[in-house]
């Protein structure tokens, strides 16, 4: 990996360092991806490599540029490499997608299958916590130590029972006065009724709903299969002669018909499966080359060691090729 000193990458702590500030012999953990393009994470180390006196400076579609040697390899979307001096315009490169839920929380698109998965679940599954213990009765999650839910280093990470977890948060809320008076749980209702009001409040409450019925149907079986008992019996005519009437057929092809517009580019596309694609295959999922120039100024480059994974992620939303994993130093 032969970068400039001036090349960022993001950090599991929520930050973006620059390769020149993380040349400490220090190990850091980084966003690594496989050729399948599952996003992972991973121990790193950064060191000086060598002076260049030629280089490119590689432009993407999203505005950013990476300057590095011609040789440096970029991750391409079909899982291979391509020399940054082979790079051309149109070229579709592995991105890093991110963004923060309402909680807060760091989300990370995998590029595989284009869900969204929590970044601090990505580490644990990255095997940086040791085994995902099992937590009796109760559902295994992760808590942050610091409160800061984009800090997702491994040390600010613990697994806890869901159960004890809630105990913990209340115990602490308990000690705080404020938090206990009258005046913050009216303000507390007010802005839950607010939040409720919004698209996204509503898609929120609808989710949370929706996992509290999934909880009640999975910790109380019996009692949900008595209730909604002979449920299927009593509605499938009804749906049947809907679908087959008149007036449903008409709905289900107006549905089908119905126009979207698409949020990021405006396009108007036609049924919610057209969007779908449309989002997936023209916006979704990789980055494009827009550009490669040539570069002449003396500079230094700087190198990347991962001992388990091949590519790691810059802060300008690609995969490069990392050095070989040789001079990592295990810890």
């Amino acid at each position: 990996m032969c970068l400039v000193g001036g090349t960022r990458i993001p950090l599991l702590s929520g930050k973006d360092e620059s390769l020149e500030a993380l040349a400490t012999g220090e190990r850091t953990v980084v966003y690594a991806c496989t050729r399948t393009g599952r996003v992972v994470t991973a121990y790193c180390q950064v060191s000086k490599s060598e002076t260049a006196t030629e280089g490119v400076l590689v432009e993407l579609d999203n505005g950013a540029s990476i300057g590095c040697a011609s040789t440096q390899q970029f991750l391409g979307r079909d899982g291979t490499d391509v020399a940054a001096g082979d790079l051309h315009v149109s070229a579709s490169v592995m991105p890093l997608y991110t963004k923060r839920d309402k909680d807060g929380y760091v989300l990370v698109q995998q590029n595989y299958s284009g869900r969204w998965q929590k970044a601090h679940w990505i580490v644990a599954r990255s095997g940086l916590l040791g085994p995902i213990p099992r937590f009796e009765g109760q559902r295994t999650i992760i808590h942050h130590r610091n409160f800061d839910e984009a800090d997702n280093r491994p040390e600010n990470l613990e697994f806890m029972g869901a159960n004890d977890h809630s105990v913990f948060h209340r115990s602490l809320v308990e000690r705080n006065e404020y938090w206990q008076s009258p005046e913050f749980e009216a303000r507390r209702i007010e802005a839950l009724g607010e939040k409720a009001k919004t698209p996204e409040g509503h898609a929120y409450f609808a989710e949370r709903g929706r996992k509290n019925i999934v909880k009640y149907m999975e910790e109380r079986p019996e009692h949900f299969r008595a209730s909604v008992a002979g449920n299927g019996a009593r509605g499938a005519p009804v749906l049947a002669n809907y679908n087959s009437s008149d007036r449903g057929r008409a709905k289900s092809r107006e549905m089908a018909s119905r126009m979207h517009r698409c949020e990021l580019c405006g396009e108007e596309v036609r049924s919610y499966i057209g969007l779908h694609n449309h989002r997936k295959y023209r916006h979704g999922y990789n980055h494009l080359v827009v550009g490669v120039r040539p570069t002449s100024e003396p500079t230094t480059l700087y190198c990347v060691t991962m001992a388990e994974h091949e590519h790691v992620a810059v802060s300008a939303g690609v995969f490069l090729r990392t050095c070989s994993s040789g001079d990592f130093v295990q810890f």
